[in-house]
């Protein structure tokens, strides 16, 4: 039995005894990348439709990058056809893109994922999964200038405003044309690339209209 087998069996030893081996973090550890990435209702083989699916990911993927007071230094981009399609082509590309300095302005986001997208597109597939990652995080604190482009001072009010507001009247209040995103109170029809949730169960605790009545 090895050294590391014995220390385990040792650990465990002493947590049924009831004593803690396990460190409490007061912290959560900084994140190197925040990803958000769907599996789609049905395959997706127009450009227009992959690159709103994409956008409307990218944007989730800010919110969650300012929420934790962090900057992306670069941008990831993957697309996939069904695997389980063998039948059909299969095309499972990915790019990724260095920012010149480290954002969190969806914004620059936005333009670089689209860009991406664009650029890996394929006539004649049907894709069935994509998906953003944001890499290279850091603080908001740690900002490095670039001789050649300059700060936009506009940038963290922009988002600041849009936060706040999607916080206030709830997420989805504010959001980019080229997302997916349509004014709250307007029933239009989904995006074709969305989530099934057609066997989704009932929401009892959270949902008055869906209340089990007994007669």
């Amino acid at each position: 039995m090895n050294v590391l087998a014995k220390h385990g069996m040792a650990r465990t030893q002493r947590e049924l005894q009831g004593i803690s081996c396990a460190e409490l973090e007061e912290h959560e550890p900084q994140r190197k990348e925040i990803m958000v990435s769907r599996t789609f209702g049905k395959d997706i083989t127009s450009q227009t439709e992959l690159v709103q699916a994409i956008a409307t990911f990218a944007q989730r993927a800010c919110e969650k990058l300012r929420s934790r007071q962090l900057q992306a230094a670069g941008v990831w981009v993957f697309i996939q056809t069904n695997p389980f399609k063998q039948h059909l082509p299969q095309y499972n590309p990915s790019k990724s893109f260095r920012l010149l300095m480290p954002s969190a302005d969806t914004r620059e986001i936005l333009m670089v994922a689209q860009g991406l997208t664009k650029a890996m597109f394929r006539q004649g597939y049907g894709y069935k999964k994509a998906g953003v990652s944001l890499l290279d995080l850091s603080h908001t604190d740690v900002q490095q200038g670039d001789l050649f482009a300059g700060i936009d001072q506009r940038s963290k009010a922009i988002m600041e405003v849009m936060d706040r507001t999607n916080q206030k009247f709830g997420r989805g209040s504010m959001g980019f044309a080229s997302t997916a995103w349509r004014p709250k109170g307007k029933t239009l029809e989904k995006p074709a690339w969305s989530v099934k949730r057609d066997m989704l169960s009932p929401a009892y605790t959270t949902d008055w209209k869906q209340l089990i009545r007994v007669r």
